[in-house]
């Protein structure tokens, strides 16, 4: 495809009013005749006329509708484009000419795999439809398009569009792709990634505890639990001997890799005497598994794909993850010691930006973000307590 072709139509422009009407008297199947027939006219038979396009549907000034397209005037470029297709349905769905006006036809992408349409809005903003096989046709537009298109459109890492561009929490904006997203949030711009992955990465002992038996150290271990809007899931840290106030332990585990839609994470610190961890982490696992299970049920999860998702948890991210301390209560004749534990709520946003973020170190800790976990005496003074650290970071 010629450069030339694949950029065709992406200066921003208004479309300008005609003020002296588009309708010059009637054809001679008595449709309104507009002035831009004529031209509308050559380009249907230039294209093969209703071998092509099928019947006829509707003429309109600017546009007109056949079985399987349509043809649209462009004032700005004085030129007619046709929109035909799967693209076409998806351009009818959005709203038409009420949406963008096409500035290109339908032409083969790059890879010589996909189709695109090239259009602009009212407002001037531009924006394109892309089809493939295994896509579909999904619209793209705005910053996000123009992010995409530095990456090098569909030969770029995240492939084609899945989606259209959608509402995403914090005020964002998305669209998904066979490899990954692009967010946008106008405070940030537009930021593309794949999946993100998070590490526990190890422990800091404030306080050591007072459950000691016949130790003046801490033997902590930590269990974790993950709930994300498409899976859940327990882990549980070694037992770290021998642990004194003010020391730390680096550890370094991955307890997620998925889409940054949002996360909840658990903690609680354990002090080990003669408990068996492996049964505590199947006690959590259970109860986090039942509780989303119901949660994604009542949101309608179950067979949704993309950044939709994220859209429809946000404030109800929590709902999908109890407080995996409390979970400890129900099992009965547990011997360890709980030290104390935490549960956080990272939203999407805060996911994507973290991910972004630059790596903190304290205690000899690589980190992006830490959890408490601790026991509190009288509301000042803690029995126990522990610093945890995690990282997250882009695919």
């Amino acid at each position: 495809m010629a450069k030339n072709q694949r950029f065709e139509g992406l200066v921003s422009h208004k479309l300008p009013k005609d003020p002296n009407g588009p309708f010059i008297g009637l054809d001679e199947n008595h449709y309104r005749k507009s002035k831009y027939a004529d031209e509308i006219e050559k380009k249907f038979t230039a294209l093969g006329g209703e071998r092509f396009f099928g019947s006829i549907v509707r003429k309109g000034s600017l546009v007109w509708y056949y079985q399987g397209g349509c043809l649209c005037y462009n004032r700005n470029s004085k030129s007619v484009f046709e929109i035909h297709g799967e693209i076409f349905k998806k351009w009818q769905a959005l709203g038409g000419i009420k949406w963008a006006f096409p500035t290109t036809d339908e032409l083969a992408c790059v890879d010589t795999i996909g189709r695109f349409n090239h259009f602009v809005g009212s407002s001037g903003m531009v924006k394109s439809i892309f089809w493939s096989p295994q896509t579909g046709a999904n619209a793209i537009w705005g910053e996000i398009r123009n992010r995409w298109s530095e990456l090098g459109f569909e030969r770029s890492y995240l492939g084609y569009p899945i989606t259209d561009e959608i509402d995403f929490p914090d005020d964002g904006r998305a669209n998904g792709f066979q490899n990954g997203d692009i967010y946008f949030w106008s405070d940030t711009g537009a930021i593309d990634m794949k999946n993100v992955r998070i590490f526990y990465s190890g422990l800091y002992c404030i306080q050591e505890s007072e459950w000691d038996q016949s130790s003046d150290s801490d033997e902590p271990y930590v269990i974790i639990g993950v709930s994300s809007p498409k899976w859940v899931g327990s882990f549980t840290t070694p037992t770290y001997s021998d642990v004194d106030s003010h020391e730390s332990r680096p550890g370094w585990m991955e307890i997620y890799h998925g889409k940054p839609y949002g996360i909840t994470i658990g903690t609680v610190v354990m002090e080990h005497d003669e408990g068996d961890q492996n049964k505590y982490r199947e006690e959590i696992q259970r109860v986090l598994k039942i509780n989303h299970e119901i949660g994604t049920v009542a949101l309608g999860l179950i067979p949704l794909v993309g950044p939709i998702i994220a859209g429809i948890v946000g404030p109800a991210l929590g709902k999908l993850m109890p407080k995996i301390g409390d979970s400890l209560t129900k099992i009965f004749n547990w011997q360890d010691d709980k030290v104390g534990s935490d549960t956080k709520i990272i939203s999407a946003k805060e996911m994507v930006l973290l991910a972004r973020k630059g790596v903190s170190i304290e205690h000899s800790i690589a980190h992006k973000f830490i959890m408490l976990a601790a026991t509190w005496v009288g509301g000042k003074t803690p029995a126990g307590a522990y610093r945890i650290y995690f990282q997250i970071v882009p695919e």
